[in-house]
């Protein structure tokens, strides 16, 4: 982490100027990162990564931001997550939010940076005594190498002078002057080493002057935070460089030192820059509440128009958060507050609308419940037939009840259905006994399918035979089930081809094929939907058909007036009997579906 503030104590410098030159750790903020965007997985990795941060000024700077946009999701989130939970039939009081624990992490990692931080600083002030207390001892010998004493030399008092930083503030300027005093005293007595003395300022002349190459150079640095961070370190090097030639120590310093005022005059740009943003995200923030001022005042018994208002509030929250930061004055405290008491007095009152569907979940219960009980009830009927029926209807009824609570609903089911297969399972042992019927008549048709196979169409003892077979066909009950549409199948395929190579009567043939037609279809899955579409459409047929009749009868009283009247008349009631023929082929079409 970087020093405290304190003025830069270099011999070099004089008092006034040390006053202008500070060192920067405290003097500017972290460069803002724009976080709105950023989703909550990314914010919580980002924070768990501050403790690599090796300046901890810095990361509690950055923890603390992080932390309001990690609150921020999490509310959103919680929001969501309850009102998911409340839709789905619980209530308030059972929800439990996974996210929650995730804040208390953050409070507990953000408390434990605070220590680490608090920590660092003790042990820093402790040093720095340390620092101080080293310094008195080696401005005691540096005294007593003046004085004329042998042991150490002045380079490695130096050296150690140079450890022992920082120390505390105020002993700052104080050790500097006694330290510069006994040290030109050193040198004023030792002019043997005044060759010696020069050379080295010639070398520190070298050293700063880099520094200040180096100052200026941070000017082409893109991020404003890095160079003041940069500058900070170059400030603390140039502080402890020695002395340089007399007449060269005003021009580098100002040389140094004008750098440095760059670097502070962009960095107030920046943070005027950054503060006419906030001040215009936070209007926009103010023009914003109104929106959801009608928001907060929502009342409805309907739930579809509660699922469009909150997607209207989404849309918002949304909206929002693109706005981005607005600082952390009282007065976006005060706008980001008035916000949050929108949306609670929004939810507030979806709440008291779920708490309603709440009680008609319940009430749905109770039906259910009254079902439950009169299925479980028909276990003991007799009559399985009455009692599958009775079921059916029940199951009917229980598709009407709407939504019971989300805790209960697989409970209700299940006992439901238990009831209900209880019935069917009874059911279906009593029908096993027709299953068997049912496998036996198979066989018996696949018989008489066979015999019209072998019968010889042309042969005139085959056609009573065939006749025969028809009405054995027709007096064998059912089939099973999975077997009805391929016996059917080839029942039509074998009598077809039978009546093909038949010289029986054309319409004893059509009325054949009319009805196997029929029982093709009844043979179907969905017979009933097919034989109503075709009913429908010989209805229609013979409804257009007896209208063409009506336009022709009216047509005939005109044919009178005409020369050709007579041979007209008769090609039009030829026409109309015709159609005739065609209604009453159409009708007995009919009777067979009617059958």
């Amino acid at each position: 982490m970087a020093e405290e503030t304190q003025v830069i104590d270099s011999p070099n410098v004089t008092v006034q100027d040390q006053h202008t030159v500070l060192v920067l750790d405290e003097q500017h903020d972290l460069e803002e990162v724009d976080y709105k965007n950023w989703t909550k997985e990314a914010l919580l990795k980002a924070f768990q990564e501050i403790g690599l941060n090796a300046n901890l000024s810095q990361a509690i700077k950055q923890a603390n931001r992080l932390k309001v946009f990690i609150e921020e999701k999490i509310h959103e989130e919680r929001l969501h997550a309850l009102e998911k939970f409340l839709s789905e039939g619980g209530t308030e009081e059972d929800f439990m939010f996974k996210g929650d624990s995730q804040l208390t992490e953050v409070e507990k990692e953000f408390k434990n940076l605070k220590t680490k931080h608090k920590n660092f600083l003790n042990d820093l002030n402790r040093k720095k005594q340390e620092n101080h207390t080293a310094r008195i001892a080696l401005l005691d010998k540096l005294r007593h190498l003046v004085e004329g004493e042998k042991g150490i030399s002045f380079k490695q008092i130096q050296e150690e002078w140079k450890k022992a930083s920082p120390i505390p503030h105020e002993y700052n300027e104080e050790l500097w002057a006694s330290f510069n005093a006994l040290a030109d005293r050193y040198y004023d007595n030792r002019t043997i080493d005044f060759e010696l003395k020069e050379l080295d300022k010639k070398k520190n002349l070298e050293i700063k002057l880099d520094l200040c190459a180096k100052a200026e150079a941070l000017l082409q640095e893109p991020s404003v935070n890095k160079s003041l961070d940069t500058l900070n370190f170059l400030h603390r090097e140039y502080k402890h460089t020695g002395p340089i030639p007399d007449e060269q120590k005003e021009v580098v310093w100002q040389r140094f030192k004008t750098a440095s005022d760059a670097l502070y005059v962009r960095r107030d740009e920046h943070l005027k820059q950054r503060h006419a943003e906030q001040a215009l995200h936070l209007e926009k923030k103010r023009e914003f509440l109104p929106k959801l001022e009608e928001l907060s005042q929502f009342i409805s018994d309907s739930t579809e128009a509660w699922k469009q208002k909150i997607a209207e509030l989404e849309s918002l929250q949304k909206d929002w958060s693109n706005i981005g930061f607005a600082g952390k004055d009282d007065a976006s405290k005060e706008v980001n507050k008035k916000y949050w008491e929108l949306i609670k007095a929004f939810y507030k009152h979806k709440s008291e609308h779920y708490k309603k569907v709440y009680h008609e979940l319940s009430e749905n219960l109770k039906k259910k419940e009254e079902l439950c009980a009169k299925a479980e009830a028909l276990n003991a009927e007799e009559n399985l037939d009455k009692a599958g029926k009775a079921v059916i209807e029940l199951q009917k009824a229980w598709k009407e009840i709407g939504h019971v609570p989300f805790k209960l609903r697989d409970k209700i089911y299940e006992r439901f259905k238990k009831a209900c297969d209880e019935v069917f399972n009874r059911k279906r042992g009593q029908e096993k006994v027709k299953d068997q019927e049912y496998e036996k008549n198979l066989e018996e048709k696949l018989a008489i399918a066979d015999k019209i196979t072998a019968l010889d169409p042309n042969a005139k003892e085959s056609l009573p035979e065939f006749k025969r077979l028809l009405s054995e066909w027709k007096g064998l009950g059912f089939v099973p089930r999975k077997d009805i549409a391929d016996v059917q199948a080839r029942y039509s395929e074998v009598v077809k081809k039978f009546l093909d190579g038949s010289k029986q009567n054309e319409e004893e043939k059509r009325k054949i094929k009319l009805s196997l037609e029929i029982d093709d279809i009844r043979a179907k899955p969905d017979a009933k939907n097919l034989l109503y579409k075709k009913e429908s459409g010989i209805k229609g047929k013979i409804k257009a058909l007896q209208a063409e009749i009506d336009t022709l009868n009216n047509n005939l009283m005109f044919f009178s007036k005409s020369k050709n009247a007579s041979s007209l008349a008769k090609e039009v009631e030829n026409k109309v009997q015709q159609i005739e023929k065609q209604i009453l082929s159409l009708k007995d079409e009919l009777k067979f579906i009617q059958a």
